[in-house]
């Protein structure tokens, strides 16, 4: 009977004893907040970079860069992971990425979308393996879908079906 009235006091002396030796001890106004993105793209020649958001139905830049020697960054702070957009030449060109409040690291060349490498974003990060997933299947989909169109054109109703 002891033992059952000694557990949740200290199960609580233990939670407070954690609580009071974790966290940072640095003043909140020092510590690290929001974001940081730094771009570095081979073979840009455009002057401005936009980071943008899809808003009700529009892409709404919320804040530009000047881009020296293909390199820009973006600063700000975000409540939630939240997907934005790069662009460029009014935003003719772009392309996504996941920020969090986290240091985010983009290199690749624009000339190559499938060369961009965004790092340090965790949300960015399972969206680039779950499209490396979809790949290995890619393959398999677009066979599937070329013998139906060949089925089609050839009016084979039992190979369109198969």
């Amino acid at each position: 009977m002891k033992t059952k009235s000694i557990l949740p006091a200290l199960f609580i002396a233990t939670t407070l004893f954690l609580m009071a030796c974790g966290g940072n001890d640095e003043p909140k106004e020092t510590q690290e907040v929001g974001f940081e993105l730094q771009a570095s793209l081979k073979g840009l020649t455009y002057q401005k970079a936009y980071l943008s958001e899809y808003k009700e139905g529009e892409m709404i830049k919320i804040d530009s860069a000047n881009v020296k020697d293909g390199a820009f960054s973006f600063k700000g702070e975000l409540t939630l992971p939240e997907v934005r957009y790069v662009s460029f030449n009014d935003g003719k060109e772009m392309f996504p990425v996941f920020i969090e409040n986290s240091t985010i690291l983009i290199s690749g060349s624009l000339a190559s979308p499938d060369s961009i490498i965004i790092t340090g974003s965790a949300p960015q990060k399972i969206v680039d393996d779950f499209k490396k997933g979809l790949k290995s299947h890619e393959a398999k989909m677009n066979e599937i879908v070329d013998r139906y169109y060949a089925a089609e054109d050839k009016g084979d109703e039992e190979a369109m079906k198969s």
